[in-house]
């Protein structure tokens, strides 16, 4: 795990980072928000080409091993990675 200057922690590496992080802003939504709609089975809300590139940026292995590695406070995560440990526990 990494710790910027701001002291978040980063899991992804920071191009995967990137690319779920500019997916995310379009949303305008909590973390906790999104996840939650997909946990409830909202995806109208979202649309279909949402919810594709939604699939292209769900972690491999190695990803979810990672972020089910991470102990530490979720708080501290950025919101990448915090959108990411939410989503492995739907």
């Amino acid at each position: 795990f990494k710790e910027s200057s701001k002291g978040e922690i980063s899991i992804l590496d920071s191009k995967r980072g990137m690319n779920v992080g500019i997916f995310l802003k379009q949303f305008k939504k909590s973390n906790h928000s999104i996840v939650e709609d997909i946990r409830r089975g909202e995806g109208k809300i979202y649309g279909a080409e949402l919810l594709k590139d939604l699939l292209k940026l769900l972690p491999d292995a190695e990803e979810i091993k990672k972020l089910q590695a991470f102990k530490g406070d979720p708080d501290k995560l950025t919101l990448v990675d915090s959108f990411m440990h939410l989503l492995i526990q739907v």
